[in-house]
C-alpha cells in the first residue's frame, strides 16, 4: 500500500497490467536509488527530421489575468496523435538504416526520466532486437498507456483510483486534464494565420480518414542524443508553437494547470501570486510537471507556456475558462521544482544499459503498486501481441 506524505492519508493502487505468473524479473530498480545517479548530459544532440507545422501564439494571451479571463473553447477540428515507437515508420525508416541504436518518444522518454516521482503504477514495453554490434533496443507503450496526464498524483490526498463515478475521482479527472491540455495549446494560436511547415507534413494524419478534421499544430522533431559508450538515442520529440521576440522566432512547447478543487482560490489568488501557485500545483503534480519540463529539454524548445485554466462551475467538469498563461524557460522550471539534468540523464542511461545486455525478446518494465520500485520482466513470446490485450477500456469522456 502507497502510504502518502500525509500520513493520515492511505491510497490502494493496482497494477497496472496483471503479472503473469510465467513473467522472469531479470532486473529491479529501487527508485531512491535510481534518484542517486548522475551522469553528463548527451555529448552531442543532432537534428534528423522535421515534420508537420507550426503557428504563432497569439499576444493577446499573455495579457489575461481572472478579470479579463477567456472561455476555453471545445477545438473539434484537429486532430491530435499518441502513436508509440515501433508504430512511427520514420523511426522504422531510422532502425533499419543505423541511425541509433536505442529508439523512444519524448511521452516514453520523460516518463523514464521522471519515474522516481511517480507514485501510480505505470508500464512500459521494451523490444531487444539484434545480437553484437547490431544490439538494438525500442521503448513501447501499450494502448492508451500513459497518453492521459494525472492529476494531482503527489498530492498528500490523491483523488480516489476506484472512484468511477465522481468527477473528481482520478479516472475523469485524467481525461478532463488531458482534454483542456489539448484544447489549451491550440486555442492560443493564431490559427489560420502565419505558419511554418517543414520539409514533411504531419506523418500520422490521413486525409481519406479525416472528413472536416485537421491535424494539430504540432511539429515532430526526430533527434539523435549520443549518450556515450556508443549510445544512439533517437527520439521524436514535439513542438506546440513560435513567439517572435525580438525578432526571432523562438519555439515554445504549452501545457495547462487545470483547477478542479475550489479550494484553491486561483480567481482570488493568482494574478497577484501566480509563483505560489505553481509551487503548489508543481509539489502535487510533480511528476507531470517533471515530464512536461523534461519533454521541453528535448524538443529544444527556447520556452514553456503555460496555462492556469479553472472549471466555470466546481460541480462541472466540462466548461473551463483560462485565468493566467505565462512564458517559463525550462532552466528556470528545472530549479524551481530541483530537476536534475545530469539525473535523468543518468535514470535514462542505466536503464538502456540494463536492457542492452539482455538477450533478444519482449520485456515489461513495471512501476510496483506498493513499493517504489521498477521491475524489468522478461516477458513470454506473444505477450501482448493480440491487439485486445494491449488496450484497456478507455474512460469515456462524458461530453469533454
Amino acid at each position: 500500500m502507497y502510504k502518502s506524505k500525509d500520513t493520515r492519508s492511505y491510497q490502494q493502487y493496482q497494477s497496472s497490467v496483471p503479472v503473469g505468473t510465467d513473467w522472469e524479473v531479470v532486473e529491479q530498480f529501487d527508485l531512491k536509488e535510481l534518484a542517486k545517479l548522475s551522469a553528463p548530459p548527451p555529448t552531442k544532440t543532432e537534428d534528423i527530421k522535421w515534420c508537420g507545422h507550426l503557428e504563432y501564439v497569439d499576444p493577446t494571451y499573455d495579457k489575461i489575468t481572472t478579470q479579463r479571463k477567456k472561455a476555453l473553447e471545445r477545438i473539434t477540428n484537429r486532430q491530435f496523435f499518441y502513436v508509440t515507437t515501433t508504430d512511427d515508420e520514420n523511426i522504422e525508416d531510422f532502425a533499419r538504416a543505423g541511425k541509433g541504436n536505442v529508439f523512444a518518444t519524448d511521452a516514453i522518454m520523460s516518463h523514464l526520466m521522471a519515474s522516481t516521482r511517480s507514485v501510480i503504477p505505470w508500464d512500459i514495453i521494451v523490444q531487444r532486437v539484434g545480437t553484437g554490434k547490431n544490439k538494438t533496443v525500442f521503448f513501447d507503450k501499450r494502448e492508451d498507456n500513459l497518453d492521459y496526464l494525472t492529476v494531482h498524483e503527489t498530492s498528500n490526498n490523491p483523488p480516489d483510483p476506484e472512484d468511477t463515478t465522481s468527477i473528481n475521482g482520478a479516472s475523469k479527472l485524467s481525461v478532463e486534464a488531458t482534454t483542456i491540455r489539448e484544447n489549451f495549446s491550440q486555442q492560443i494560436l493564431l490559427r489560420g494565420g502565419k505558419r511554418k511547415d517543414f520539409e514533411e507534413e504531419n506523418p500520422f494524419f490521413d486525409e481519406d480518414d479525416a472528413e472536416g478534421v485537421e491535424p494539430a499544430a504540432v511539429a515532430y522533431r526526430y533527434r539523435c542524443f549520443h549518450l556515450g559508450s556508443d549510445i544512439r538515442l533517437v527520439a521524436r520529440t514535439e513542438l506546440h508553437g513560435i513567439t517572435k521576440r525580438k525578432e526571432r522566432d523562438l519555439y515554445v512547447t504549452s501545457f495547462a494547470m487545470n483547477e478542479w478543487d475550489a479550494t484553491s482560490a486561483w480567481r482570488k489568488r493568482l494574478d497577484k501570486q501566480k509563483g505560489s501557485i505553481f509551487a503548489s500545483e508543481a509539489k502535487n503534480n510533480s511528476l507531470k510537471v517533471a515530464k512536461w519540463t523534461i519533454q521541453t529539454i528535448l524538443s529544444g524548445a527556447e520556452f514553456m507556456k503555460l496555462g492556469y485554466v479553472s472549471r466555470t462551475n466546481f460541480k462541472n467538469r466540462s466548461n473551463h475558462q483560462i485565468l493566467g498563461t505565462q512564458y517559463v524557460k525550462p532552466s528556470v522550471v528545472s530549479q524551481l521544482i530541483t530537476l536534475n539534468e545530469r539525473n535523468i540523464w543518468a535514470v535514462m542511461r542505466h536503464i538502456i544499459e540494463c536492457c542492452m545486455k539482455q538477450p533478444e525478446g519482449k520485456y515489461l518494465i513495471l512501476r510496483d503498486p506498493n513499493k517504489p520500485m521498477l521491475r524489468l520482466y522478461k516477458l513470454p513470446e506473444g505477450t501482448f501481441d493480440d491487439s485486445d490485450d494491449e488496450s484497456e477500456e478507455s474512460e469515456e469522456s462524458d461530453g469533454e
